[in-house]
């Protein structure tokens, strides 16, 4: 582009990009809401809109009665999450939640514009041996979702979305001591965070107060983890886009139920036992935005232009910038990734070559965790019982998720039970046993009751048959409601649906393990031959067991019948030999057998040369065959030395080879085929005379192509599958003769 030097001349000079001068426009852009509800809002304390139009979401301060109601139940069995809070819970996983007790400090981002102020440093938190529980919770709430949460710094670059591309970047829980001597804002609240900052190295920190939630000397450490943690999920759930969950009876803003079991993760659940995500099902329910939808909405995901930089990182503050007028230039009140902006001199009339960076901030939201346990019993994750006992760790991830698992045991009795999570379980557990035929043998869901505000019992399941019969038997765990919501009231919920009923559940039990028996292959018997085409195969194994039953890459499945047999058919080969595998998973047992078709390969037909055909320059011969066959073209020259091309019949059947630059004398050619390792008599063979050698050049050396030697002309072929060019002197082709030989 070309530079503007005078002031005169600076039609290349523009006001820089600003903040919008409505900021409730800008905010309305970003959030939905329209600006006279963001302005209502903010006039009642809910929300403050920054001069940027970022929403920050305000709670509120917990008094200390309220806390008082909080504790985790620790049951006596209970399911563990995964991990470690130093080691976090789902290293690899793409985004982090990083709950940092140790203090921050925060500069040119969001907090440092809504305090006016930079840099902002938070202390660490004096609570951090809170941290292992309050871990667990927050692992727990975020359950559904392909995140790793960590106790651990994870460094920049795992928090902050760098472009559009980078898929590594988290939620920052800043769990601080600090209060409104650092953020006026912070006053009388527990917790602030930016509505969907997810990513965003602007509106990085999701603020949790300590000195917001009534803590005293007195306050049980359990009360302590449990608010922290209620409160870091919230926080984070703000910056992954959540509103507050409320109820029509209760002008607060959050459903704060002081009785019951349930109440909303985005509510006030400080009075009861069980916290989950919610859609708004309940009666009374203020909105009824999708939890778990919308924090893996990736549809979310955006970038928004901050500033402009100086190549040192300075902030760039003149209002002027210069840039490409013309039709390719940039916009300068909607700048991109990859336009360029340059500076102005100091006096702002003309414009200098230095070029400006662009620094952008980019948001996104989370994936769901992968199912890792299947949804029916054709995909069944299978048990082994090792001492007549089983057990298995898994998490239900969404509503629809099912685990289903496959046991195989001899007649008794079998039991089954399911424990949720140890600390601040989400999962309300039913499990069901049921047959080979899906007849229900057993079930129980779980059937909680509050047993104060701190904790609940019966949230898992447990089920027993005294007398099975030996076979195949299928548990299914699933995520339950319980009571009815649509009775919901400001105080009490009523109950809760199965949509957020998800989390952590340990599966133990006990059954009379079966006799195993190695699988075998009782027909066809090894060595034996078949007419080609199917092959049916029976065999022995283990009562209920799956055998697969292999032939080449072809695979089909069959269950050991009652009587300790399988059947099953398979495609063997159409000539030649045909392997056949069976194995049995359950004691990685083995066996095979090999038979041989009797079908007689039929020699390949060849269509071309023809008699009295003539030729300048080239011999082709053209043919039909097996599809996928290999085809051997041999050819015997006047000087009695036998040369063989080779090609692969096309999947249309027909095949080719091109003999080029062929000294004058009389040639035979006949070909063969094989599949599988059997090979076809001799095709009809064809004697052709060549009249004129070919008059291409050759140095008569061997140079790793298919040559003759010495001779100083090549012979080679072009066909399906391979390809190889031999150089052809010009000379006619005159059939002579044919006859039939087996050479």
């Amino acid at each position: 582009m070309a530079l503007p030097a005078q002031a005169d001349e600076s039609s290349d000079i523009a006001p820089a990009p600003t903040a919008e001068s409505n900021k409730y426009e800008t905010a309305a852009s970003l959030t939905g809401k329209s600006e006279a509800t963001l302005k209502q809002l903010e006039e009642t304390g809910d929300i403050l809109v920054a001069e940027t139009g970022h929403v920050v979401e305000v709670d509120p301060a917990f008094d200390s009665e309220r806390a008082s109601f909080s504790t985790f139940s620790a049951p006596t069995a209970a399911a563990s999450v995964p991990g470690s809070p130093e080691g976090g819970s789902n290293p690899g996983a793409p985004l982090t939640i990083f709950l940092d007790f140790d203090g921050a400090t925060f500069e040119n981002q969001g907090w440092n514009e809504v305090q006016a102020e930079s840099p902002l440093t938070f202390a660490s938190s004096s609570y951090s041996s809170a941290a292992a529980d309050v871990w667990a919770a927050v692992v727990e709430d975020y359950a559904p979702f392909n995140v790793n949460v960590t106790t651990t710094d994870p460094g920049a670059d795992a928090l902050y979305k760098t472009s559009a591309d980078d898929n590594e970047y988290g939620v920052h829980v800043v769990i601080t001591d600090s209060y409104d001597d650092v953020l006026s804002e912070a006053a009388g609240t527990s917790g602030l965070a930016f509505i969907g900052g997810t990513g965003s190295s602007y509106l990085s920190g999701a603020l949790v107060f300590t000195e917001g939630m009534g803590f005293d000397l007195s306050t049980p450490a359990d009360v302590i983890a449990d608010s922290i943690a209620f409160t870091s999920s919230h926080e984070a759930g703000h910056n992954f886009g959540l509103d507050h969950d409320g109820h029509a009876d209760d002008d607060s803003g959050y459903y704060y139920p002081s009785e019951g079991l349930w109440g909303p993760i985005m509510g006030a659940p400080y009075g009861v036992p069980v916290s989950q995500w919610s859609n708004g099902d309940y009666a009374g329910a203020t909105t009824t935005e999708d939890d778990l939808s919308i924090i893996a909405d990736g549809s979310a995901a955006a970038s928004e232009f901050l500033w402009f930089e100086y190549q040192d990182g300075t902030i760039y503050t003149s209002t002027s910038i210069c840039y490409d007028q013309s039709a390719n230039g940039p916009d300068p009140q909607n700048p991109q990734p990859g336009d360029e902006f340059f500076a102005v001199n100091e006096a702002g009339t003309e414009c200098t070559d230095e070029q400006l960076v662009l620094v952008f901030h980019y948001k996104d939201r989370a994936d769901f965790a992968s199912d890792q346990v299947g949804n029916n019993t054709d995909s069944a994750t299978a048990l082994s019982l090792a001492g007549d006992v089983f057990d298995a760790d898994g998490v239900i991830i969404e509503r629809d998720d099912v685990d289903v698992y496959e046991l195989n045991v001899a007649d008794g009795e079998f039991t089954a039970k399911l424990d949720v999570a140890e600390v601040g379980a989400n999962l309300n557990a039913s499990i069901l046993l049921t047959d080979a035929d899906g007849n229900v043998i057993a079930e129980d869901e779980g059937n909680p009751t509050r047993d104060s505000a701190a904790a609940a019992s019966g949230l898992g399941a447990e089920i027993t048959a005294t007398d099975l019969t030996a076979g195949v038997y299928y548990l299914t765990v699933d995520g339950v409601g319980f009571g009815d919501p649509s009775q919901a009231t400001a105080t009490d919920a009523g109950g809760f649906s199965d949509y957020g009923s998800l989390g952590h559940y340990a599966l133990t039990g006990t059954a009379v393990e079966p006799q195993i028996v190695p699988v075998t292959i009782t027909a066809p018997a090894d060595g034996s031959e078949f007419d080609g085409g199917d092959i049916d195969v029976t065999g022995t194994g283990t009562i209920g067991e799956v055998v697969e039953v292999t032939v080449g890459d072809e695979t089909v499945s069959v269950t050991v019948g009652e009587d300790g047999t399988w059947a099953t058919t398979v495609a063997g080969n159409q000539y030649g030999d045909t392997t056949i595998t069976a194995t049995q998973a359950i004691d990685d047992s083995e066996a095979s057998v090999t038979v041989t078709s009797t079908a007689v390969v039929e020699a390949p037909v060849v269509n071309d040369p023809k008699d009295s055909d003539v030729a300048d320059g080239e011999f082709v011969v053209t043919g039909t065959g097996v599809p996928g066959a290999t085809v051997t073209v041999t050819v015997l020259t006047p000087a009695g030395e036998t040369y063989t091309l080779e090609t692969t019949v096309g999947a249309d059947g027909t095949w080719s080879v091109t003999v080029q630059k062929l000294e004058e004398g009389e040639y035979v050619v006949s070909a063969k085929q094989s599949v599988n390792g059997v090979t076809s008599e001799g095709s009809d063979v064809e004697t052709v005379v060549i009249t004129d050698e070919g008059t291409g050049e050759d140095d008569g050396e061997d140079d790793g192509e298919d040559t003759l030697p010495d001779t100083g002309f090549d012979l080679g072929f072009a066909g399906f599958g391979l390809m190889a060019l031999l150089l052809l002197g010009g000379g006619a082709l005159v059939l002579n003769r044919r006859f039939t030989t087996e050479s």
